[in-house]
């Protein structure tokens, strides 16, 4: 099974505080989810657009 990379502790709990913040302040689940997803996509890395000197 392939490892999956894990995010430094102290960007998960950043991203656990931004998450649970954004719940609170917007009522639209589906803004919720929107939002939700762009703040993962600043720190989730697609490992197909990687570059080859990195890892």
């Amino acid at each position: 099974m392939p490892h999956k990379p894990r995010l430094a502790k102290s960007v998960r709990v950043y991203l656990r505080r931004e998450k649970a913040r954004i719940r609170v302040a917007v009522s639209d689940e589906k803004e919720q989810e929107q939002k939700i997803e762009e703040l993962m996509r600043k720190f989730l890395v697609d490992p197909s657009t990687r570059s080859a000197r990195s890892g």
